[in-house]
């Protein structure tokens, strides 16, 4: 398992287009993956438990990917919180 921890850098906060693109990279993987924000844990595959943790700009998050491509994944959502979803 690999756990590593983002701030959330978008301006209006992980809404539907960060959790859409999360939803979709972590889909197509067989991994598991979950974000941890406060005490609220949820699965990334689905857009809509990952808007109900209205995460805000500067608040950070903490993401678990356990499966084989564990590595690749994490380095790929990485790839995605700094970018700022391309926004």
């Amino acid at each position: 398992m690999v756990t590593k921890q983002f701030t959330v850098l978008n301006e209006k906060g992980f809404h539907a287009r960060p959790a859409g693109m999360l939803a979709k990279v972590v889909k197509s993987s067989d991994s598991q993956v979950h974000m941890k924000v406060k005490e609220k844990v949820v699965d990334c595959r689905s857009i809509i438990t990952l808007m109900t943790t209205a995460v805000r700009q500067g608040e950070e998050v903490e993401i678990r990917v356990d499966g084989q491509d564990e590595t690749t994944l994490i380095q790929e959502i990485e790839a995605m919180f700094l970018d700022g979803f391309g926004e």
